[in-house]
């Protein structure tokens, strides 16, 4: 989330920012999960992922691989569909020189507008 990226201090040096939703299966999907149980299930599961989410070899597999299909077809925010939280995702890394909420709002409704569902 982009307030996750809520600063206490200047950022001054170099940092890393890893993107991605809980529920996004193309960010979990792996040949791996057909024998072998992921680290990812071992953590908490993220707000939007089902709690009865388990491992089962080769059913895990089958079940992120199809769950890819649709991944895009969701609200903004969750499986693979980053929309609208790109504007303030860039916004929280970038800092933009006199950058505003209201650039942020502005470029939100640049990229929702120019998004084409993907069925």
């Amino acid at each position: 989330d982009p307030e996750d990226l809520e600063l206490k201090s200047d950022w001054d040096d170099d940092r890393i920012v890893y993107w991605q939703h809980a529920s996004d299966p193309i960010t979990w999907w792996s040949f791996d999960l057909l024998l072998n149980k992921p680290d990812w299930l071992k953590e908490p599961l993220g707000r939007d992922v089902d709690p009865g989410m388990t491992w089962v070899p080769l059913v895990t597999f089958w079940q992120v691989t199809l769950d890819m299909v649709f991944s895009a077809d969701v609200p903004s925010g969750h499986g693979h569909n980053y929309g609208e939280d790109a504007a303030d995702m860039w916004a929280k890394i970038l800092h933009p020189e006199a950058w505003t909420s209201a650039d942020t709002d502005k470029l939100r409704s640049l990229l929702t507008s120019n998004l084409e569902p993907t069925k």
